[in-house]
């Protein structure tokens, strides 16, 4: 073989090395990269929450088999295609198939079900496979605060204590006392003190007089329930007797 020869073999073995190394490359991109999930996020009390798994990017065609899978911390698999393309339905769950993407919806939501871990799996009808990165869910949530008080009945001038036990919430709620439904101004320091732990509000009354009587509630806010997502405790009615 001619030098020419020899210098075109090589050209051509060059050729296929580099066609094999992007071949090599494009499908090492495919890995955790062309099926694609997120962290969701959903609040208790919703009516339900959808995690998207994309793989658009995995195969164009509609593929021979979709499932979801439920992983624990550690990554391991503890519920494999608990939903897939041939049982749709399991429970709270579904799969909602359109093109490109294979949702998970669940049905309300709550607060046990948040940081459970969720993955994705594509297989294609060349038995390609593909899993997505996986996703955490995260579900707020708020309980409803309990009131109590160191006496529901008290003479003018005598003291009362009220006890607002902070309630179990993601994220951590702030609490607010009100007054047959109107917001009592703690910021008088000559009537009221106040004092917030990590566990519970404190509300007393200084000295009573005949217009602090009523119903008296607290209230549990977050950044994620407010208005009428907030939580009120039961009301308790002080009644203060004149001397």
């Amino acid at each position: 073989m001619g030098v020419f020869g020899r210098r075109n073999l090589h050209n051509l073995c060059v050729y296929f090395l580099v066609v094999l190394l992007q071949l090599g490359i494009a499908k090492m991109g495919v890995h955790g990269q062309s099926v694609t999930t997120s962290d969701q996020t959903a609040k208790e009390g919703d009516a339900e929450v959808v995690i998207t798994c994309d793989y658009s990017q995995f195969t164009a065609d509609v593929p021979d088999e979709i499932q979801w899978d439920e992983l624990d911390q550690d990554g391991v698999n503890i519920n494999p295609g608990f939903v897939n393309n041939r049982k749709k339905e399991n429970g709270r769950f579904k799969l909602l198939i359109t093109p490109g993407k294979a949702d998970l919806v669940m049905s309300q939501p709550m607060k046990n079900d948040s940081q459970r871990t969720f993955q994705c799996e594509i297989q294609t009808t060349d038995g390609d496979i593909e899993r997505s990165n996986p996703s955490i869910l995260t579900v707020y949530y708020l309980d409803q605060p309990f009131l109590s008080a160191s006496g529901s009945a008290v003479y003018e001038g005598q003291s009362v204590t009220f006890t607002c036990s902070k309630p179990d919430g993601d994220p951590i709620p702030d609490i607010t006392w009100y007054k047959d439904g109107q917001t009592v101004n703690t910021n008088n320091p000559s009537r009221y003190e106040i004092a917030n732990t990590s566990t519970e509000s404190v509300l007393k009354i200084k000295s009573a007089t005949e217009e602090d009587g009523g119903r008296y509630t607290c209230k549990a806010e977050s950044d994620q329930f407010k208005g009428d997502d907030a939580k009120t405790s039961v009301g308790i009615q002080l009644t203060v007797y004149c001397m």
